[in-house]
Protein backbone atom coordinates (compact mmCIF):
# COMPACT_ATOMS: atom_id res chain seq x y z
CA UNK A 1 0.00 0.00 0.00
CA UNK A 2 2.88 2.49 0.84
CA UNK A 3 4.33 1.48 -1.99
CA UNK A 4 1.21 2.36 -4.42
CA UNK A 5 1.17 5.67 -2.87
CA UNK A 6 4.57 6.89 -3.28
CA UNK A 7 4.09 5.73 -6.90
CA UNK A 8 1.10 6.95 -7.47
CA UNK A 9 2.38 10.61 -5.62
CA UNK A 10 4.39 11.13 -9.01
CA UNK A 11 1.66 10.03 -11.05
CA UNK A 12 -0.75 12.32 -10.37
CA UNK A 13 1.56 14.76 -10.52
CA UNK A 14 2.57 14.12 -14.30
CA UNK A 15 -0.79 12.77 -15.47
CA UNK A 16 -1.46 16.00 -16.90
CA UNK A 17 1.88 16.12 -19.23
CA UNK A 18 1.21 12.72 -20.27
CA UNK A 19 1.35 13.78 -24.28
CA UNK A 20 4.07 15.92 -23.87
CA UNK A 21 6.21 13.40 -22.00
CA UNK A 22 5.26 10.99 -24.91
CA UNK A 23 6.69 13.55 -27.19
CA UNK A 24 9.50 13.46 -25.20
CA UNK A 25 10.15 9.67 -25.31
CA UNK A 26 9.62 9.59 -28.74
CA UNK A 27 12.01 12.70 -29.06
CA UNK A 28 14.79 10.95 -27.24
CA UNK A 29 14.23 7.51 -29.51
CA UNK A 30 14.60 9.19 -32.10
CA UNK A 31 17.92 10.64 -31.47
CA UNK A 32 19.26 7.40 -30.43
CA UNK A 33 17.45 5.94 -33.79
CA UNK A 34 19.57 8.38 -35.66
CA UNK A 35 22.95 8.03 -33.81
CA UNK A 36 23.06 3.94 -34.24
CA UNK A 37 21.51 5.01 -38.04
CA UNK A 38 24.21 7.46 -38.30
CA UNK A 39 26.89 4.74 -37.31
CA UNK A 40 25.66 1.88 -39.62
CA UNK A 41 25.24 3.87 -42.94
CA UNK A 42 28.90 5.34 -42.21
CA UNK A 43 30.33 2.07 -42.15
CA UNK A 44 28.13 0.84 -45.54
CA UNK A 45 28.88 3.99 -46.49
CA UNK A 46 33.39 3.52 -45.94
CA UNK A 47 33.36 0.10 -46.54
CA UNK A 48 31.13 0.29 -49.93
CA UNK A 49 33.55 2.95 -51.27
CA UNK A 50 36.32 1.02 -50.91
CA UNK A 51 35.42 -1.01 -53.41
CA UNK A 52 35.29 2.46 -55.88
CA UNK A 53 31.34 1.66 -57.10
CA UNK A 54 30.21 4.74 -59.23
CA UNK A 55 29.87 7.71 -57.23
CA UNK A 56 26.15 7.91 -57.66
CA UNK A 57 25.39 4.54 -55.86
CA UNK A 58 26.59 6.44 -53.06
CA UNK A 59 24.79 9.34 -53.00
CA UNK A 60 21.75 8.15 -51.19
CA UNK A 61 23.82 7.35 -47.98
CA UNK A 62 25.96 10.33 -48.36
CA UNK A 63 23.42 12.21 -48.07
CA UNK A 64 21.44 10.06 -44.94
CA UNK A 65 24.48 10.53 -42.91
CA UNK A 66 23.98 13.94 -42.91
CA UNK A 67 20.59 13.78 -42.38
CA UNK A 68 20.89 11.35 -39.38
CA UNK A 69 23.65 13.97 -38.37
CA UNK A 70 21.26 16.74 -38.38
CA UNK A 71 18.49 14.69 -37.14
CA UNK A 72 20.87 13.52 -33.85
CA UNK A 73 21.29 16.84 -32.51
CA UNK A 74 17.84 18.40 -33.08
CA UNK A 75 16.05 16.13 -32.10
CA UNK A 76 17.68 15.21 -28.91
CA UNK A 77 17.53 19.11 -28.17
CA UNK A 78 13.73 18.34 -28.57
CA UNK A 79 13.56 15.40 -26.06
CA UNK A 80 15.66 17.85 -23.31
CA UNK A 81 13.17 20.58 -23.96
CA UNK A 82 9.99 18.65 -23.52
CA UNK A 83 11.36 16.19 -20.54
CA UNK A 84 12.62 19.09 -18.84
CA UNK A 85 9.05 21.12 -19.20
CA UNK A 86 7.08 18.53 -18.24
CA UNK A 87 9.69 17.87 -15.00
CA UNK A 88 9.55 21.47 -14.49
CA UNK A 89 5.71 21.80 -14.27
CA UNK A 90 5.17 18.39 -12.47
CA UNK A 91 7.76 19.67 -9.68
CA UNK A 92 5.44 22.64 -9.28
CA UNK A 93 2.83 20.94 -8.82
CA UNK A 94 4.30 18.73 -6.00
CA UNK A 95 5.88 21.44 -4.18
CA UNK A 96 2.42 23.35 -4.01
CA UNK A 97 0.69 19.94 -2.78
CA UNK A 98 3.54 19.77 -0.15
CA UNK A 99 3.15 23.24 0.86
CA UNK A 100 -0.92 22.57 0.79
CA UNK A 101 0.51 19.58 3.20
CA UNK A 102 1.90 21.65 5.45
CA UNK A 103 -0.55 24.07 5.80
CA UNK A 104 -3.56 21.62 6.85
CA UNK A 105 -1.38 19.85 9.28
CA UNK A 106 -0.19 23.02 10.91
CA UNK A 107 1.85 23.61 13.83
CA UNK A 108 -0.02 20.74 15.74
CA UNK A 109 2.25 18.39 13.77
CA UNK A 110 4.94 20.42 12.17
CA UNK A 111 6.30 21.35 15.60
CA UNK A 112 7.11 17.74 16.15
CA UNK A 113 9.12 18.18 13.39
CA UNK A 114 12.48 18.66 12.46
CA UNK A 115 12.96 21.56 10.60
CA UNK A 116 15.96 20.38 9.08
CA UNK A 117 13.62 17.56 7.74
CA UNK A 118 10.66 19.29 6.64
CA UNK A 119 13.54 21.78 4.67
CA UNK A 120 14.94 18.28 2.92
CA UNK A 121 10.98 17.23 1.64
CA UNK A 122 10.33 20.20 0.45
CA UNK A 123 13.41 20.83 -1.58
CA UNK A 124 15.51 17.69 -2.10
CA UNK A 125 12.91 14.83 -2.07
CA UNK A 126 10.70 16.95 -4.51
CA UNK A 127 13.88 17.72 -6.35
CA UNK A 128 14.48 14.38 -6.86
CA UNK A 129 11.24 12.90 -8.72
CA UNK A 130 12.65 14.71 -12.07
CA UNK A 131 15.49 12.19 -11.86
CA UNK A 132 12.29 9.81 -12.39
CA UNK A 133 11.04 11.63 -15.62
CA UNK A 134 14.42 13.20 -17.27
CA UNK A 135 17.11 10.25 -15.92
CA UNK A 136 14.83 6.96 -15.81
CA UNK A 137 11.99 7.29 -17.59
CA UNK A 138 12.76 9.18 -20.95
CA UNK A 139 15.87 7.16 -21.39
CA UNK A 140 14.69 3.74 -20.43
CA UNK A 141 11.70 4.18 -22.49
CA UNK A 142 13.75 5.35 -26.02
CA UNK A 143 16.72 2.74 -25.53
CA UNK A 144 14.16 0.21 -25.17
CA UNK A 145 12.35 1.61 -28.76
CA UNK A 146 15.47 1.91 -29.94
CA UNK A 147 17.14 -1.34 -29.01
CA UNK A 148 14.37 -3.67 -30.41
CA UNK A 149 14.42 -1.22 -34.09
CA UNK A 150 18.20 -2.33 -33.92
CA UNK A 151 17.63 -5.83 -33.81
CA UNK A 152 14.96 -6.23 -35.71
CA UNK A 153 17.22 -4.24 -38.45
CA UNK A 154 20.59 -6.44 -38.16
CA UNK A 155 18.28 -9.59 -37.67
CA UNK A 156 16.70 -8.24 -41.25
CA UNK A 157 19.76 -8.72 -42.60
CA UNK A 158 21.47 -11.46 -40.90
CA UNK A 159 18.78 -13.77 -38.51
CA UNK A 160 21.52 -15.02 -36.32
CA UNK A 161 23.41 -11.37 -35.70
CA UNK A 162 19.67 -9.80 -34.74
CA UNK A 163 19.81 -12.67 -32.23
CA UNK A 164 22.82 -11.70 -30.52
CA UNK A 165 22.25 -7.79 -30.77
CA UNK A 166 18.66 -8.88 -28.87
CA UNK A 167 20.55 -10.88 -26.28
CA UNK A 168 23.29 -8.77 -25.89
CA UNK A 169 21.17 -5.20 -25.87
CA UNK A 170 19.15 -7.70 -22.75
CA UNK A 171 22.41 -8.03 -20.36
CA UNK A 172 23.33 -4.45 -20.86
CA UNK A 173 19.64 -3.48 -20.87
CA UNK A 174 18.26 -5.55 -18.05
CA UNK A 175 20.89 -7.53 -16.63
CA UNK A 176 23.12 -4.96 -16.04
CA UNK A 177 20.71 -1.86 -14.69
CA UNK A 178 18.91 -4.81 -12.34
CA UNK A 179 22.57 -6.22 -10.97
CA UNK A 180 23.18 -1.92 -10.28
CA UNK A 181 19.94 -1.48 -8.15
CA UNK A 182 20.18 -5.00 -6.39
CA UNK A 183 23.70 -3.70 -5.59
CA UNK A 184 22.75 -0.45 -4.50
CA UNK A 185 19.41 -0.67 -2.84
CA UNK A 186 20.59 -0.43 0.92
CA UNK A 187 23.44 2.23 -0.05
CA UNK A 188 20.53 4.37 -1.86
CA UNK A 189 18.18 4.00 1.10
CA UNK A 190 20.73 4.93 3.44
CA UNK A 191 22.07 7.67 1.41
CA UNK A 192 18.37 9.32 1.15
CA UNK A 193 17.68 9.00 4.62
CA UNK A 194 21.31 10.19 5.97
CA UNK A 195 21.00 13.33 3.95
CA UNK A 196 17.71 14.47 5.38
CA UNK A 197 19.63 14.14 8.86
CA UNK A 198 22.65 15.62 7.79
CA UNK A 199 20.37 18.26 6.33
CA UNK A 200 18.61 18.49 10.10
CA UNK A 201 21.53 18.59 11.99
CA UNK A 202 22.98 21.47 9.72
CA UNK A 203 20.09 23.97 9.82
CA UNK A 204 19.81 23.07 13.89
CA UNK A 205 23.49 23.70 14.29
CA UNK A 206 22.79 27.05 12.47
CA UNK A 207 20.11 28.21 14.28
CA UNK A 208 20.71 27.48 17.86
CA UNK A 209 24.66 29.06 17.10
CA UNK A 210 24.39 31.43 20.15
CA UNK A 211 22.76 28.84 22.56
CA UNK A 212 25.71 26.41 21.47
CA UNK A 213 28.15 28.37 22.05
CA UNK A 214 27.03 29.60 25.07
CA UNK A 215 26.70 26.69 26.65
CA UNK A 216 29.89 24.93 25.01
CA UNK A 217 27.62 22.19 23.12
CA UNK A 218 28.77 23.32 19.52
CA UNK A 219 31.91 21.13 19.54
CA UNK A 220 29.56 18.43 20.23
CA UNK A 221 27.13 19.13 17.60
CA UNK A 222 29.85 19.45 15.09
CA UNK A 223 31.38 16.12 16.17
CA UNK A 224 27.78 14.48 15.46
CA UNK A 225 27.58 16.42 12.18
CA UNK A 226 30.65 14.92 10.56
CA UNK A 227 29.42 11.46 12.08
CA UNK A 228 26.58 11.64 9.76
CA UNK A 229 28.31 12.77 6.79
CA UNK A 230 31.12 10.52 6.96
CA UNK A 231 28.09 7.78 7.19
CA UNK A 232 27.17 9.58 4.13
CA UNK A 233 30.08 9.56 2.16
CA UNK A 234 30.82 5.67 2.95
CA UNK A 235 26.72 5.29 1.68
CA UNK A 236 27.54 7.31 -1.95
CA UNK A 237 30.94 4.88 -2.42
CA UNK A 238 29.03 1.87 -1.94
CA UNK A 239 26.18 3.29 -4.70
CA UNK A 240 29.35 4.45 -6.83
CA UNK A 241 30.71 1.11 -6.81
CA UNK A 242 27.71 -0.69 -7.74
CA UNK A 243 27.18 2.03 -10.54
CA UNK A 244 30.39 0.72 -11.71
CA UNK A 245 29.73 -2.52 -11.62
CA UNK A 246 26.54 -1.95 -13.81
CA UNK A 247 28.76 0.26 -16.76
CA UNK A 248 30.98 -3.24 -16.51
CA UNK A 249 28.56 -5.69 -17.26
CA UNK A 250 26.96 -3.05 -19.66
CA UNK A 251 30.18 -2.28 -21.49
CA UNK A 252 31.47 -5.78 -21.68
CA UNK A 253 27.78 -7.20 -22.53
CA UNK A 254 28.08 -4.81 -25.79
CA UNK A 255 31.76 -5.78 -26.30
CA UNK A 256 30.47 -9.56 -26.36
CA UNK A 257 27.36 -8.36 -28.80
CA UNK A 258 30.06 -6.62 -31.42
CA UNK A 259 32.57 -10.05 -31.36
CA UNK A 260 29.39 -12.30 -31.77
CA UNK A 261 27.96 -10.15 -34.61
CA UNK A 262 31.51 -10.42 -36.09
CA UNK A 263 31.64 -13.60 -35.93
CA UNK A 264 28.14 -14.32 -37.76
CA UNK A 265 29.28 -12.32 -40.27
CA UNK A 266 32.07 -13.57 -40.83
CA UNK A 267 30.63 -16.90 -41.45
CA UNK A 268 27.54 -15.61 -43.43
CA UNK A 269 30.66 -13.90 -45.74
CA UNK A 270 32.12 -17.06 -46.19
CA UNK A 271 29.26 -19.05 -46.86
CA UNK A 272 28.08 -16.28 -49.72
CA UNK A 273 24.86 -14.91 -47.07
CA UNK A 274 26.21 -11.72 -46.45
CA UNK A 275 28.14 -8.93 -49.10
CA UNK A 276 31.47 -7.38 -47.78
CA UNK A 277 29.54 -3.89 -46.98
CA UNK A 278 27.66 -5.10 -44.76
CA UNK A 279 30.05 -7.15 -42.95
CA UNK A 280 31.23 -3.74 -41.65
CA UNK A 281 27.16 -2.78 -40.59
CA UNK A 282 27.09 -5.78 -38.34
CA UNK A 283 30.84 -5.16 -36.69
CA UNK A 284 30.78 -1.64 -36.04
CA UNK A 285 26.30 -1.03 -35.42
CA UNK A 286 27.02 -2.93 -31.99
CA UNK A 287 29.28 -0.56 -30.98
CA UNK A 288 26.38 2.14 -31.54
CA UNK A 289 24.06 0.03 -28.94
CA UNK A 290 26.16 1.58 -26.03
CA UNK A 291 25.07 4.86 -26.11
CA UNK A 292 21.68 3.30 -25.84
CA UNK A 293 22.74 1.49 -22.79
CA UNK A 294 25.78 3.60 -20.84
CA UNK A 295 23.18 5.78 -18.66
CA UNK A 296 20.33 2.69 -17.55
CA UNK A 297 22.97 1.44 -14.44
CA UNK A 298 22.51 5.16 -12.38
CA UNK A 299 18.95 5.60 -13.87
CA UNK A 300 18.33 2.34 -11.93
CA UNK A 301 20.10 3.82 -9.18
CA UNK A 302 18.05 7.17 -9.50
CA UNK A 303 14.80 5.61 -9.42
CA UNK A 304 15.57 3.98 -6.14
CA UNK A 305 16.54 6.86 -4.54
CA UNK A 306 13.95 8.71 -5.97
CA UNK A 307 11.68 6.24 -4.43
CA UNK A 308 12.85 6.34 -1.79
CA UNK A 309 12.19 10.27 -1.45
CA UNK A 310 8.78 9.76 -2.90
CA UNK A 311 7.98 7.61 0.39
CA UNK A 312 8.65 10.03 2.45
CA UNK A 313 6.57 12.28 0.54
CA UNK A 314 3.68 10.32 0.92
CA UNK A 315 3.71 9.49 4.40
CA UNK A 316 4.30 13.43 5.41
CA UNK A 317 0.55 13.42 2.96
CA UNK A 318 -1.48 10.49 4.36
CA UNK A 319 -0.59 12.41 7.80
CA UNK A 320 -4.09 12.29 9.44
CA UNK A 321 -5.46 16.07 9.93
CA UNK A 322 -5.54 16.67 13.74
CA UNK A 323 -8.35 19.13 13.34
CA UNK A 324 -11.66 18.23 12.13
CA UNK A 325 -13.62 19.67 9.71
CA UNK A 326 -17.68 19.70 9.97
CA UNK A 327 -20.16 18.19 7.72
CA UNK A 328 -22.20 21.26 7.47
CA UNK A 329 -20.00 24.05 7.84
CA UNK A 330 -21.36 27.34 9.08
CA UNK A 331 -20.59 30.76 7.40
CA UNK A 332 -18.87 33.19 10.25
CA UNK A 333 -19.27 37.07 10.13
CA UNK A 334 -17.07 38.79 8.41
CA UNK A 335 -15.64 41.05 9.45
CA UNK A 336 -15.46 39.34 13.07
CA UNK A 337 -15.98 41.51 16.01
CA UNK A 338 -15.91 39.15 19.24
CA UNK A 339 -13.69 36.46 20.34
CA UNK A 340 -14.46 33.88 23.14
CA UNK A 341 -13.74 30.85 24.92
CA UNK A 342 -15.22 29.12 27.52
CA UNK A 343 -13.86 26.01 29.56
CA UNK A 344 -11.16 25.26 27.08
CA UNK A 345 -8.78 22.45 27.33
CA UNK A 346 -6.11 21.66 24.81
CA UNK A 347 -4.26 18.10 24.30
CA UNK A 348 -1.73 17.94 21.35
CA UNK A 349 -1.57 14.68 19.16
CA UNK A 350 -0.21 11.50 21.34
CA UNK A 351 -0.12 13.17 24.47
CA UNK A 352 -1.92 11.75 27.55
CA UNK A 353 -2.78 15.00 29.36
CA UNK A 354 -3.98 17.95 28.29
CA UNK A 355 -1.60 20.54 27.79
CA UNK A 356 -4.28 23.46 28.87
CA UNK A 357 -7.55 23.19 30.35
CA UNK A 358 -10.22 25.78 31.66
CA UNK A 359 -9.53 28.19 29.67
CA UNK A 360 -12.05 31.32 29.96
CA UNK A 361 -11.56 34.38 27.41
CA UNK A 362 -13.23 37.11 25.40
CA UNK A 363 -11.57 39.31 23.19
CA UNK A 364 -13.10 42.30 21.10
CA UNK A 365 -10.86 43.58 17.77
CA UNK A 366 -7.07 44.38 19.05
CA UNK A 367 -7.62 43.25 22.31
CA UNK A 368 -3.96 41.27 24.24
CA UNK A 369 -5.45 38.52 25.99
CA UNK A 370 -3.15 35.60 26.51
CA UNK A 371 0.17 37.16 28.18
CA UNK A 372 2.63 34.53 30.29
CA UNK A 373 6.03 32.82 30.89
CA UNK A 374 7.05 29.67 27.99
CA UNK A 375 5.26 26.81 29.12
CA UNK A 376 2.54 28.71 29.89
CA UNK A 377 0.45 27.26 27.16
CA UNK A 378 -0.11 30.26 24.96
CA UNK A 379 0.88 28.34 21.90
CA UNK A 380 -1.51 25.70 22.82
CA UNK A 381 -4.54 28.06 23.43
CA UNK A 382 -3.84 29.81 20.26
CA UNK A 383 -3.61 26.48 18.36
CA UNK A 384 -7.21 25.97 19.27
CA UNK A 385 -8.34 29.09 18.16
CA UNK A 386 -6.34 28.84 15.34
CA UNK A 387 -8.61 25.79 14.51
CA UNK A 388 -4.92 23.94 14.21
CA UNK A 389 -6.24 21.39 16.77
CA UNK A 390 -9.41 20.75 18.14
CA UNK A 391 -10.57 21.27 22.16
CA UNK A 392 -10.51 18.26 23.96
CA UNK A 393 -13.03 20.40 26.26
CA UNK A 394 -14.56 23.39 25.94
CA UNK A 395 -15.46 25.88 23.07
CA UNK A 396 -14.03 28.47 21.00
CA UNK A 397 -16.81 31.18 19.18
CA UNK A 398 -16.46 33.77 16.76
CA UNK A 399 -19.26 36.49 17.40
CA UNK A 400 -21.15 33.30 18.86
CA UNK A 401 -20.49 30.87 16.14
CA UNK A 402 -18.65 27.58 17.49
CA UNK A 403 -15.58 27.27 15.30
CA UNK A 404 -15.96 23.39 15.34
CA UNK A 405 -19.07 24.29 12.96
CA UNK A 406 -17.14 26.26 10.92
CA UNK A 407 -14.30 25.25 8.09
CA UNK A 408 -10.64 25.59 9.45
CA UNK A 409 -9.79 28.26 6.59
CA UNK A 410 -12.49 30.64 7.22
CA UNK A 411 -11.92 30.75 11.10
CA UNK A 412 -8.28 31.34 10.07
CA UNK A 413 -9.28 34.21 7.58
CA UNK A 414 -10.63 36.23 10.82
CA UNK A 415 -7.36 36.15 12.89
CA UNK A 416 -3.82 36.99 12.20
CA UNK A 417 -1.12 35.45 13.78
CA UNK A 418 2.41 36.30 13.71
CA UNK A 419 4.84 33.46 15.20
CA UNK A 420 7.78 34.34 17.11
CA UNK A 421 9.95 32.49 13.96
CA UNK A 422 8.66 34.31 11.33
CA UNK A 423 10.39 34.22 7.78
CA UNK A 424 11.09 36.43 4.72
CA UNK A 425 11.51 34.82 1.83
CA UNK A 426 13.66 36.12 -1.22
CA UNK A 427 10.92 38.43 -2.75
CA UNK A 428 9.14 41.53 -2.50
CA UNK A 429 6.94 42.36 -0.04
CA UNK A 430 3.70 42.42 -1.91
CA UNK A 431 4.50 38.21 -2.61
CA UNK A 432 5.16 37.48 1.33
CA UNK A 433 2.01 38.71 2.42
CA UNK A 434 0.19 37.03 -0.77
CA UNK A 435 1.05 34.03 0.73
CA UNK A 436 -1.66 33.83 3.34
CA UNK A 437 -4.63 34.99 1.11
CA UNK A 438 -3.33 34.39 -2.77
CA UNK A 439 -6.43 36.92 -3.70
CA UNK A 440 -5.81 39.94 -1.78
CA UNK A 441 -5.89 42.66 -3.45
CA UNK A 442 -3.54 45.42 -3.03
CA UNK A 443 -5.96 47.76 -1.19
CA UNK A 444 -6.50 44.28 1.06
CA UNK A 445 -2.36 43.88 1.54
CA UNK A 446 -1.62 47.65 3.06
Amino acid sequence: YGRNRSEGWLRSAVRPYRGRLALACLAGAGALGSAVALTATSAWLISAAALHPPVLSLTVAIVAVRAFGVAKGVLRYAERLLSHDVALRALAGMRVRVWSTLVRLGPAITEHLRRGDLLTRVVSDVDSQQDVLVRVLVPAVSAGLVGLGMAGALGALLPEAGVVVLGGLACAGLLAPALSALAARKAERDTTTLRAEAGSRTVEILEAAPDLIAFGAAGRRHEALRGVTAELTRALRRSAAARGLGAGVGTLAIGATMIGCLTAGIAALAAGRLPGPALAVLALTPLAATELVAALPEAAQRFLSARHSARRLSELDATATPSSEPARPRAIPVPAATLATSGLAVRWPGAAEDAVRGVNLAAGPRATVLCGPSGSGKSSTLAAIMRYLDPSAGHVRIDGVDTLSCPGDAVREQLGWCGPATHLFDSTLRENLLLARPRATDGQLV
